[in-house]
């Protein structure tokens, strides 16, 4: 019988030391979530509402977020890319739009850090539960367009340094330095399109916002390129779904050619349909807010 004891012993005392050791998940230090007294219920929001983030990471560790619906607040802790992707459960209260003021225990936060205590925040004041479900659609592949499989004129080797522009101070969209000081990024404004330091994976990722479903890079191309071409974005999928979510009508066209056929014809690139798949968001469970 001495034997038997001592073998449950050693059976179970791995599983409670892992037990004892699992860690809480992280969470704000203080944080109040209140219901916003205009509960707009998914109706079109202000333009000037869109030039703020969602959820904002804030100095001192601190993190706010104002009049935005559970839902989008999912998707921005979660990365839900809600132009493609669903997010389904209680429409009631999925759409309450909240207020949110919090801090952490740390002076500072990174991006990911807020998303894991926002996280665990919903989990809690909301009881969410969820899963991942699987569905296929139809996205891009982003191919090299030319017979010799080679970048088009219009898109150049970078031969800077990202890092060491990260710190440079904003430079004007038209100044003509805007290529030798700009910080890597891809900027639009007017139909102009100019790009600094930007990798194949990175102008997929942003096509994937216009086409409004995943796009993937196939070229092969490594490095990174710049770029400054007239190209309009009017009548792409993405304007049909966010345009009418902030009160807009009808794009104004400006005197450019179509983004797509700047990049077969400058850039050497092609969309090819493929189909592929998406995680949708399904709440399982979500209940009524837990106010403070």
């Amino acid at each position: 019988m001495r034997r038997i004891t001592l073998a449950a012993l050693v059976l179970f005392a791995p599983t409670t030391l892992l037990t004892a050791q699992s860690p809480a998940p992280p969470a704000f230090e203080v944080a109040s979530v209140k219901l916003d007294p205009k509960q707009g219920r998914g109706a079109a929001r202000p333009f000037a509402d869109f030039s703020l983030p969602i959820v904002r990471v804030l100095p001192g560790g601190r993190v706010e977020s104002h009049g935005h619906m559970l839902r989008n607040l999912i998707a921005w802790a979660y990365d839900v890319n809600t132009l493609y992707q669903k997010i389904e459960g209680k429409r009631e209260i999925l759409e309450t739009e909240l207020i949110i003021s919090a801090k952490a225990a740390a002076p500072s936060l990174t991006s990911a850090e807020a998303k894991a205590m926002v996280r665990t925040l919903l989990e809690e004041r909301f009881q969410l539960r969820w899963r991942l479900q699987p569905r296929d659609v139809d996205g891009y592949l982003l191919m090299p367009a030319r017979e010799d499989g080679r970048p088009g004129p219009g898109l150049r080797p970078f031969t800077g340094d990202c890092d060491a522009r990260a710190t440079n101070a904003a430079v004007r969209f038209e100044s003509p330095e805007y290529e030798q000081k700009a910080r890597c990024n891809w900027t639009g404004m007017n139909g102009r399109q100019r790009g600094v330091g930007v990798s194949l994976m990175a102008i997929a990722e942003r096509l994937t916002f216009y086409m409004a479903t995943p796009v993937s890079d196939r070229t092969g191309w490594t490095g990174l390129f710049t770029f400054d071409v007239l190209a309009d974005t009017a009548g792409m999928p993405f304007q049909a779904v966010l345009r009418p979510a902030i009160g807009l009508g009808a794009p104004t066209p400006v005197d450019a050619p179509q983004l797509l056929d700047v990049f077969r014809s400058e850039f050497g690139l092609k969309l090819v349909k493929d189909r592929t798949k998406v995680d949708d968001f399904i709440v399982e469970r979500v209940e009524p807010l837990i106010e403070n």
